[in-house]
């Protein structure tokens, strides 16, 4: 079994693009999923317990599970709207949340920050009911390679950046 020093083990992230008739990109759902451990480099599972506990994961207490759904209502303008979803529930960015959404921010930041080879991926997790229940969308993505490309360090780095990009655009959205 190997160990984590980060305070977070097991991450993993999808990124799903749709596209319209004419190629416009119409929605996009970011998923990043990980496991909070407590440990000597960090104690992510201490920082989000009331996080946790407001939006809790059903699957196992320990993960934290960020969605961030974009989509456009109207095809013909080019306007977005978003949400986020922590642990399959809806969260608003608003004066309220900002405490929960700056320490989702500091954790993909620290995760971005992260050197590949630190990374730790237990290999009995990718084979879990825990993986498949909180993370995967339906049960025909058995495939072991793409749940390996989904829990590579380097899409994990490139995804977790992109969602911290798009919680820095709603917390600025929210502040001016």
């Amino acid at each position: 079994m190997e160990v984590s020093f980060k305070g977070f083990k097991n991450t993993g992230v999808q990124r799903h693009v749709l596209y319209n008739y004419a190629g416009k990109k119409r929605a996009e759902l970011t998923i990043f999923n990980c496991e909070l451990t407590n440990d000597v480099k960090g104690k992510d599972l201490d920082t989000f317990e009331k996080i946790l506990k407001d939006f809790p994961n059903k699957v196992n207490k320990n993960f934290l599970n960020i969605g961030f759904w974009r989509y456009s209502k109207n095809p013909h303008i080019n306007s977005f709207e978003s949400k986020f979803f922590i642990n399959q529930k809806v969260c608003t960015v608003d004066m309220t949340t900002l405490g929960i959404f700056e320490k989702i921010a500091q954790l993909l930041k620290r995760i971005t920050d992260t050197k590949e080879q630190d990374f730790v991926v237990n290999k009995d997790y990718l084979k879990s009911d825990d993986m498949r229940g909180s993370f995967l969308m339906d049960d025909e993505e058995d495939d072991m390679e793409l749940i390996s490309n989904m829990h590579n360090p380097e899409a994990v780095k490139t995804i977790s950046k992109k969602l911290l990009d798009n919680i820095t655009d709603s917390v600025e959205d929210v502040l001016s």
